[in-house]
């Protein structure tokens, strides 16, 4: 192409800053955006245009109809689709930059040879500077809205590519200040099918880099939430699809992926309403089935979460809620060994894609996905584990089962009689319940018991069950409400979260079931955690207790 401008143009060329972008999509199963799409960003359209007006956030588009969102949003109108694998970080596209002054736009040299089937292009011209960010996130430039702009997106052919690549700008040297304001950029990118690389770790607080472990405090009503490592804000809302550690954790779980293949559990699972199941546990175990060594396990509170292979959404009635979320990247030996502890507990598994040939290799695995021996003794189980870090983490998983190995069939008996007098309400029989009740609870025959030491529980909790601090160093004081997440206040009638930390010790541990007269008899399980710093963030919570006799 050669761009020839005449003189009588200068003031118009001057303070036009053009931005053009080519990228194709060269693999049948890569999920990149390769084509324009329509107003709403919903599907794929020949072409595209969006006028905004000088100070207005919406624009109009090709029959002036209002642009159903404002250019400023990174989803829901046809611009901010048609550029999502510019802006957000993608391991598999790859793109060529070229700018005589690029705006935040990073200095990439690479060649893409790959080749495929999918005859899918797009060219986007458009007027805004310092705009797409490529791989940082989407961002419309604040100082821009006050501006009008003009964008265009073309679909082409493939076989176009090379024509507009071979663009070439002459100009007259006195039209300098026409090169210094015009700005080129070409995008080219292909899906490199074989080279794909699943995320099955950790992110960090960005979801940048991988994390050897994560977790996520999200307070009711709080979008952001706060990072476990020193109550950092997160820096994107939970809702969002990118820019947080648990949207990369699960962007191939979320996501189909040849090679992240993973079990979801939830005993709330999404998009299946009225389940009963005993179990309280929810998250997911995930590895890469390559060579690679790369596994993890997320832990979380949050029902309906995640759904399978279609899509990141958090379930908005859940941000009025209290949750937390903690990811652990693990080795994957460590996968029959977290199996196990997960028999044990008995979670509803909704989704499981693992491969036989890994099934095979990993035996207690297996029996979890078909749901084999659950009930054979022993039923309480301890495991240790770690993480992969440098600095790893040490990790004791406690499960138990319907009837923990701390009572029989005896017993459960007799326990049938004592709920039946109490029924009847005969309250010489309510102290020694009590006692004996302890003996199926995983907080204090469980979790005291193991630990060694007394804890202080943050959870809901019933009418029957108090604090107890009858034996000495092995006291379970209930943290009072509210608790402050960061400054961000939480109470017990909106946070669903179930946790403990001990006392002393530098024990914290995540809990699926609150501490009520129920989990006598169904199954539970606790991740704990010796970490200094972790324990000292929640610690720090859970400062006041209630009295405690």
């Amino acid at each position: 192409l050669n761009v020839k401008m005449p003189l009588g143009k200068k003031h118009f060329i001057t303070n036009l800053k053009w931005i053009l972008f080519l990228w194709t999509y060269l693999c049948n199963r890569s999920l990149a955006t390769s084509k324009c799409q329509n107003s709403d960003g919903t599907n794929a359209a020949d072409w595209a245009i969006l006028y905004k007006a000088p100070a207005q956030p919406n624009g109009a588009a090709g029959n002036w109809a209002n642009n159903p969102v404002a250019v400023t949003q990174n989803n829901g109108h046809s611009f901010a689709k048609a550029i999502e694998h510019v802006f957000a970080p993608h391991v598999d596209n790859k793109f060529i930059a070229y700018n005589n002054d690029p705006p935040d736009v990073p200095k990439v040299r690479t060649k893409s040879n790959s080749k495929g089937n999918t005859d899918a292009a797009a060219w986007i011209v458009h007027t805004v500077p310092g705009f797409p960010k490529a791989r940082t996130g989407y961002l419309f430039p604040p100082a821009e809205v006050q501006k009008g702009h003009l964008l265009i997106c073309l679909t082409i052919k493939e076989d176009q590519i090379d024509t507009i690549e071979s663009l070439n700008v002459k100009m007259p040297l006195g039209k300098k200040h026409f090169i210094t304001n015009l700005k080129w950029i070409l995008f080219l990118w292909a899906y490199l099918c074989n080279r794909s690389l699943a995320t099955s770790t950790c992110g960090n607080l960005n979801g940048a880099n991988a994390a050897d472990w994560a977790i996520l405090y999200k307070a009711p009503a709080q979008r952001n939430g706060a990072a476990g490592g020193n109550w950092e804000n997160s820096p994107a809302e939970v809702t969002a699809n990118n820019g947080h550690s648990f949207a990369k954790a699960l962007e191939h779980v979320i996501g189909a992926d040849a090679n992240n293949k993973f079990i979801s559990y939830n005993n709330h699972p999404p998009d299946v309403p009225k389940i009963k199941t005993k179990s309280n546990s929810k998250g997911v175990l995930m590895m890469d089935t390559r060579d690679t060594d790369a596994a993890a396990w997320i832990v979380h509170t949050v029902p309906g979460f995640p759904k399978a292979r279609t899509g990141y959404l958090f379930p908005p009635a859940e941000v009025q809620k209290g949750h937390l979320l903690i990811c652990l990247t693990i080795k994957e030996d460590q996968i029959d060994t977290i199996a196990m502890t997960l028999r044990i507990a008995t979670p509803l598994i909704y989704y499981n894609d693992i491969p036989d040939a890994q099934m095979d290799s990993r035996p207690n695995l297996k029996k979890l996905a078909n749901g084999v021996s659950r009930l054979t003794p022993p039923l309480t189980v301890t495991q240790d584990t770690t993480t992969t870090g440098a600095q790893s983490l040490k990790v004791t998983i406690y499960s138990k089962g319907e009837k923990s190995r701390y009572g029989n069939s005896v017993l459960l008996s007799f326990n049938s009689i004592i709920e039946h007098l109490l029924r009847q309400r005969k309250s010489i029989f309510e102290a020694s319940y009590k006692t004996y009740g302890n003996v199926f609870k995983i907080y204090r025959r469980v979790l005291v018991r193991k630990l060694k030491t007394s804890i202080k529980v943050w959870t809901t909790r019933d009418k029957f069950l108090k604090s107890d601090c009858k034996t000495f160093g092995r006291n379970l004081k209930l943290v009072t409400s509210p608790i402050s997440v960061d400054g961000h206040a939480s109470s017990l009638e909106n946070d669903v979260s179930q946790w403990i930390v001990s006392e002393p010790g530098n024990k914290f541990c995540v809990v699926d079931k609150p501490y009520h007269k129920s989990q006598a008899k169904e199954p539970a399980m606790a991740v704990c955690i010796d970490d200094a710093t972790i324990f000292g963030h929640f610690n720090r919570i859970a400062q006041n207790v209630e009295n405690c006799a």
